[in-house]
């Protein structure tokens, strides 16, 4: 008989569950964090028709002048979805006549129970601090005004959740005038 030198069955086995250990802790290493990540960004997707232009007002208009000045109606869709994770919006204005680029858009960001200015006020109620729609709440459509030297052709609104996290595009509308 020859001589053969091999592995015994229960030292081969402890090396098959040491490698399987390693492989599991190397692929969770990337694994967790990538599932993470992605877990985050549906945080948004119950949002992404919040906020809708109401077209029932004779709103959602501009008057030409020094400044421009633009009417904004804007409402929330009514159903259960969780308002209180909603603390404002963006209003992102796109310059007439030009297609979304960099450098032909401003954002203006309104916070729920932000200071109200000279450019950006309420219609009802210019004397009083920025609110916005809620579904629930005392106000389910509120128009806006904002005065600017620049001229828009479309506006485009993006909820923003707590901690500041901006969702995607909700609704949009091309501006007509008053």
């Amino acid at each position: 008989m020859m001589n053969k030198k091999g592995l015994s069955a229960v030292l081969a086995t402890v090396f098959i569950i040491l490698l399987t250990v390693t492989a599991v802790v190397i692929v969770s290493q990337f694994a967790i964090p990538f599932v993470r990540d992605s877990l985050e960004g549906t945080s948004c997707f119950k949002y992404r028709d919040y906020f809708k232009f109401d077209e029932e007002f004779s709103f959602n208009c501009y008057n030409k002048g020094n400044p421009n000045q633009y009417k904004l109606s804007l409402k929330t869709k009514p159903d259960n979805v969780d308002t209180s994770k909603v603390i404002g919006f963006d209003f992102r204005f796109l310059e007439e006549g030009t297609a979304t680029s960099v450098g032909t858009a401003k954002s203006i960001h309104i916070r729920n129970g932000a200071q109200k200015s000279l450019d950006l006020y309420m219609f009802h109620d210019q004397n009083k601090n920025l609110d916005i729609p809620l579904a629930e709440g005392t106000y389910s459509t509120i128009t806006y005004i904002y005065n600017t030297d620049k001229l828009y052709g479309k506006v485009e609104v993006y909820p923003v959740l707590k901690e500041e996290k901006l969702c995607d595009l909700s609704d949009s509308i091309k501006l007509i005038p008053c």
